[in-house]
């Protein structure tokens, strides 16, 4: 099949460059949905300059070449997925609609021509590669969607899905299966703003708090940051969470794979950023097992563990060419099979919360509002509304984890009104009332000419009675 691909792309470029010493074909354009190019118009005023006509299209009737015609369709079938990219489901479908009809038009040979607007991929810009035209566009001239804003909302939910695909190298995946995962993301968009609605929105504020440490971890081990959102599906980005499973933490690590990324226990679970350290070294490791364009795989083993997908794979008939997160599915617990769409519409909805009707502070808003302090040990949060100035209640409503009476653990980063950062993270750094500030030893005094190992003979004094 790439064999195939390569060699339809070859002949695309062929057509397009043009064969030398043998004149391409004629065609005559027969559709009727296509104005004549508009004549320029007359300057606005005798001192400005003329504006330069716009290069001629494929006007009605006009005999144009093979070449002609495939460069046409490209250029609108660009057009028409970048409309389609922002949503505008009438100009997507005009254009690609009219690509596909002077495609049809242009002489290819039978298997471009079957391939309809895939023909054309391989001439594409390369950000609009990742799209299937052809299948883009069948679902544009469906008439059981309900209206266009509906149209825009599945646009998008595409678009966020194949460029996180693209991301992590998988620049021709198996279509069939996108459209699978299209769905299912659009469906646990709808879970998350409907059923668990609060759930998210608590959730995503506090990854507002929590997301600079995830960027700067996850950038450095050069991994893609929408991996992050593995962490609101996993706990809500509370690092008080606990499961039945004896999971802990923000990245929820069981006891057993946390000893192997370097968390010894739970204040270890509960420091967000060793334990982000923690999740990105484990992530490395899951996408070297599975690679790149697995990761669907290495997303399904954080949930499940990397033996259990091992196991799965080698039940399939053939594990090189069928490795993938689609061919096991039916092995893996129906909780594995849900997580993968789960945080694919996490990471969607975080792209725009707005689009899907969430009216929540965006990260910048936050940042306006309220600043970072860190807490370095375990602070009774009474203690720290008093040190802050503000009330135990303004406090934990700026941070919905503080269920409990202390913070969770070492290095908590904790919201606090804008102006009082300084104030309480002096009294942080202060000593305990009542005592002293500890001294340091002096350094022992050397006496000129005399060793550093040589010490002065203690000296006695003897009192008469």
């Amino acid at each position: 099949m790439r064999a195939l691909t390569l060699w339809s792309a070859g002949l695309l470029l062929t057509v397009l460059t043009g064969c030398a010493g043998t004149p391409a074909p004629r065609v005559k354009i027969s559709y009727t949905d296509i104005a004549p190019a508009p004549s320029p118009p007359p300057p606005a005023a005798a001192e400005a300059p003329s504006p330069e006509p716009a290069p001629a299209e494929a006007s009605l009737g006009a005999p144009i070449t093979t070449k002609q015609a495939l460069e046409q369709a490209l250029s609108w079938a660009a057009d028409g997925l970048r409309a389609f990219e922002r949503g505008e489901a009438e100009a997507a479908h005009k254009n690609l609609s009219d690509a596909r009809i002077i495609l049809i038009e242009a002489d290819l040979p039978d298997f471009l021509e079957n391939q309809g607007l895939g023909a054309l991929r391989a001439g594409l810009p390369e950000e609009l590669q990742r799209y299937d035209a052809e299948a883009i566009l069948r679902d544009l001239e469906r008439t059981d969607l309900p209206d266009p804003a509906a149209q825009a909302e599945r646009a998008f939910i595409e678009r966020e899905v194949r460029r996180i695909l693209w991301q992590f190298g998988d620049t021709t995946p198996d279509e069939p299966y996108v459209r699978v995962l299209i769905d299912e993301t659009q469906h646990h968009v709808n879970f998350f703003r409907g059923r668990y609605r609060e759930f998210f929105e608590r959730a995503f504020l506090r990854k507002h708090k929590y997301w600079p440490i995830v960027q700067e971890v996850f950038t450095e081990k050069k991994i893609p940051p929408d991996l992050g959102y593995i962490a609101l599906v996993e706990s809500g980005f509370n690092p008080r969470a606990s499961s039945r499973a004896n999971a802990n933490g923000v990245w929820q690590f069981i006891p057993e794979t946390g000893r192997r990324y370097g968390l010894q226990g739970p204040d270890d679970w509960s420091d967000v950023r060793k334990s982000t350290v923690a999740a990105a070294d484990y992530l490395l490791d899951l996408i070297s097992i599975f690679g790149s364009r697995s990761f669907l795989l290495a997303t399904a083993a954080y949930n499940a563990g990397e033996g259990r997908i091992m196991g799965c794979l080698r039940k399939v008939d053939d594990p090189f060419q069928k490795r993938s997160f689609w061919e096991i599915r039916g092995c893996l617990a129906l909780e594995t099979q849900e997580y993968v769409p789960r945080v694919m519409a996490a990471a969607v909805i975080g792209a725009d919360p707005q689009r899907f009707g969430f009216d929540l502070p965006t990260e910048e808003e936050m940042r306006q509002r309220y600043d970072v302090v860190v807490v370095p040990q375990v602070t009774p949060v009474a203690r720290l509304a008093e040190l802050a100035g503000v009330s135990v209640a303004d406090l934990r409503l700026a941070n919905t984890e503080l269920t409990a009476s202390s913070t969770p653990g070492r290095n908590f980063p904790l919201y606090v009104p804008v102006g009082t950062r300084d104030q309480l993270a002096a009294a942080l750094t202060a000593p305990p009332e009542g005592r002293l500030p500890e001294v340091p030893a002096a350094a022992p005094i050397e006496l000129a000419g005399q060793a550093r190992d040589e010490r002065p003979a203690p000296r006695t004094h003897v009192v008469r009675r």
